[in-house]
């Protein structure tokens, strides 16, 4: 009896119908979920929409206070024009550009008037047209008196339009204490101050709003008195929301009371009610002149609430028994695949395991091949400046000349020099081979290279009794500097290790496009038959191993690979017995270009005097940092972590001139904090990073745009890099 068969059996019939039932139910409670869950997003929506609408009516109020406040402005703007303001100009103002300021209800110009010129400032308003004009003062009741004795009065020199409040012609206002008040803060802040809310009775109808005073000054800043604006609640914020079914409640946030200034569409009556209220609603500043209020919107979401209908519901059934149906016939479906699945699942995962196989030794194997090729070539070419460094030590020790020993300790340091750019240059070759770094072109005189491989071989070829000749060329070359010293090194020191007599020659031959850079020898040369296999890695012919038992037969090969990725021709010529010609051929470069690159020595290390902050985890590095900084009169201030930087940035130190930051350090790294430094200066500070990471270079380049240094930094890198940020 096959699999199939055995799926049907009658035991297995009420097995199926279970799994049947669960599939069904956990589908249906899964649809349900769904569309409680829908209609859950659905009301967020809702709200999410609304409250994007009630935002943009907000800001349209706040508009609106601003426009009308600027009102003020263009009225005291008149006074300085014409020197005084007569309630005819009001009204042109307040028909032609407060038509448009939904809330505003009056204007006013209050003049500053002494006790000496209250006469005749009432006899010059009398005769104007106000008649029975006089300026007077009010009772604690409203009621008006005859002024007192004041050393200045602010009575209303002109209104429009006219309203039943207290900004009626002669009023002082200085007599009403919650206008002087507010007076004497716009005059003291020189902004415009507003009140807490006033009673304005405007067209037989009582409303609430403010008044605003804005203070005018002289040019010696002497007070010349108040332009008075009024302005009702219901004009300013009820129009706004008239479309909309919303309940609105605005107070005062500036003081302790937070007075309650303006409801609508609910029945809050304090702001102590509404802070107990439990109702959806949102909460916006507005800035008035000089008082923040807050208004409280209250959407009505009962509209929402009874918007849904029993026609989803209808839906969710219908969708139910479709759910049921298809589950019942997909779980049947999948009975009867289930070995053909499992079957495949099975070839699946094998064929998956052997290409995951097959991936993995493909990726060991070029891991290998790199770490392969990295050893061997540090192996082959890191042996010549070391032996050089021992021969000029030997030396420097037997010697008693005081120049001997400063000439010998400069051929050292430029043996150091080699060796450190040869040791970046493998780890570059070893990217390279991988198809992981880019080449770095540049414009430099082929002398750069040069007389440095001069200074390094002369020793080693008197040594062995061998001439060194060096024909100068002041060619200006384009290609990577760091690579092609590495091959003509490479060239140099098979050279002289292949000739036992005579001379080895380097220099160029100047061509029509390029310049060719030659490296001609008196020694074994190369025999026919294995020319061709020269370029193969760990090739060496018969004749060279028996002459010379060391090296790998890597150098050419190198050579070969290094000039096939930088776009370079590189031959020879070699007769057997006779000697070998090895040339590369580098594009010519305009010689204008490395002009400021040209020198690669400095005769002198001069002052600095630069403030440098160091960031550096290793007490050794920066200890001998701080030296060498201080040798060039800087002054330096040294972090080893984030603590002791964020400890001394607490006392406001002043802003450094520089950094200069390891990127790797125990817990943080330099980018971090460098760009720290930067945020608490609220500037850009000229910034160094020092890394030992070749693959972090590009990066830091290209992300950070920063300028980056590899490790080990010399001194006259670092001391150029510094001198050029000074300039």
């Amino acid at each position: 009896m096959n699999t199939q068969q055995k799926w049907f059996l009658p035991e297995r019939t009420k097995t199926i119908a279970i799994w049947a039932a669960v599939v069904m139910v956990c589908g249906l409670s899964f649809s349900l979920l769904g569309f409680l869950e829908l209609q859950k997003i659905t009301q967020q929506r809702l709200f999410v929409e609304s409250e994007k609408n009630v935002r943009s009516h907000i800001e349209q109020i706040q508009t609106n206070i601003d426009i009308s406040l600027d009102s003020l402005t263009n009225v005291a703007n008149l006074y300085q024009a014409r020197g005084d303001i007569s309630t005819e100009q009001l009204q042109r103002i307040f028909n032609t550009e407060t038509h448009y300021h939904a809330g505003t209800r009056g204007l006013a110009w209050v003049p500053k008037v002494t006790e000496q010129a209250l006469p005749e400032f009432e006899q010059r308003v009398r005769s104007e047209g106000v008649r029975n004009y006089h300026v007077y003062d009010v009772t604690g009741h409203g009621m008006p008196k005859p002024v007192n004795e004041h050393t200045v009065y602010f009575p209303v020199r002109a209104v429009y339009p006219p309203l039943g409040t207290d900004l009626r012609y002669g009023l002082n206002l200085a007599a009403v204490a919650t206008r002087e008040h507010v007076m004497t803060k716009a005059s003291n802040t020189h902004k415009t101050a507003i009140t807490d809310r006033v009673s304005i009775f405007y067209q037989q109808q009582h409303l609430y709003g403010f008044q605003a005073f804005h203070p005018l000054f002289d040019k010696e800043q002497n007070l010349l008195g108040y332009v008075v604006g009024l302005y009702d609640f219901d004009g300013l914020f009820g129009d706004v929301f008239d479309n909309d079914d919303v309940g609105l409640a605005l107070y005062d946030g500036s003081t302790n009371s937070q007075q309650l200034l303006y409801s609508k569409n609910t029945e809050l009556s304090s702001v102590i009610q509404l802070r107990k209220s439990i109702d959806l609603h949102w909460t916006f500043p507005l800035q008035v002149a000089d008082k923040q209020w807050l208004i409280s919107i209250f959407p009505d979401v009962s509209e929402h609430r009874a918007s849904g209908s029993y026609i989803p519901y209808i839906g969710l059934i219908a969708g139910a028994i479709i759910t049921s149906l298809l589950s019942v016939y997909l779980f049947l479906a999948l009975l009867r695949a289930q070995q053909l699945a499992e079957m495949s699942h099975y070839l699946a995962g094998t064929h998956q395991q052997l290409d995951t196989q097959k991936h993995l030794k493909q990726l060991a194997d070029e891991a290998n091949e790199a770490k392969s090729n990295l050893l061997r070539a540090a192996s082959h070419d890191l042996r010549q400046p070391l032996h050089t460094i021992g021969l000029l030590t030997e030396l420097l020790t037997q010697s008693q000349d005081s120049k001997q020993q400063k000439l010998l300790v400069g051929k050292i340091h430029s043996a150091v020099d080699n060796m450190d750019t040869m040791f970046g240059a493998l780890l570059d070759l070893s990217q390279l081979d991988a198809g992981k770094l880019n080449s770095q072109a540049d414009v430099f005189p082929i002398s750069r290279i040069l007389d440095k491989l001069f200074v390094e071989f002369e020793i080693v070829a008197e040594e062995k009794g061998l001439e060194l000749h060096y024909i100068y060329s002041s060619a200006v070359i384009k290609t990577d500097p760091n690579l092609l010293e590495r091959m003509l090194r490479n060239l140099l020191s098979n050279a002289i290790r292949y000739t036992s007599k005579g001379r080895v020659i380097i220099g160029c031959r100047r061509h029509s496009d390029f310049v060719r850079i030659c490296v001609l020898d008196s020694g074994i040369g190369i025999k026919q038959q294995a020319q061709q296999h020269i370029y193969q890695a760990f090739y060496r012919e018969d004749e060279a191993r028996k002459m010379v038992d060391k090296g790998l037969g890597l150098g050419l090969s190198i050579v070969n690979k290094t000039a096939q990725n930088l776009n370079l021709n590189f031959a020879f010529q070699s007769v057997e017995g006779k000697g070998s010609l090895f040339y590369i051929d580098a594009p010519y470069a305009d010689a204008a270009l490395v002009i400021n690159t040209s020198v690669t020595h400095l005769a002198s290390f001069e002052h600095l005097n630069l403030t440098i902050w160091l960031i550096e985890d290793d007490a050794d590095t920066r200890y001998g940092m701080q030296q060498l900084l201080a040798s060039w009169n800087c002054q330096c201030q040294s972090f080893a972590d984030k603590t002791t930087l964020l400890d001394y940035l607490k006392i406001s130190p002043l802003k450094p001139d520089v950094i200069l930051a390891d990127y790797h350090l125990v817990g943080d790294n330099g980018l971090e904090l460098s760009q720290l430094i930067c945020d608490f200066y609220k500037q850009i500070i000229p910034t160094l990073m020092v890394t030992a990471s070749v693959e972090l270079e590009q990066t830091i380049r290209q992300v950070a745009k920063l300028d980056v240094l590899i490790k080990p930094v010399q001194p006259e890198s670092l001391y150029r890099w510094l001198r050029n940020t000074l300039s």
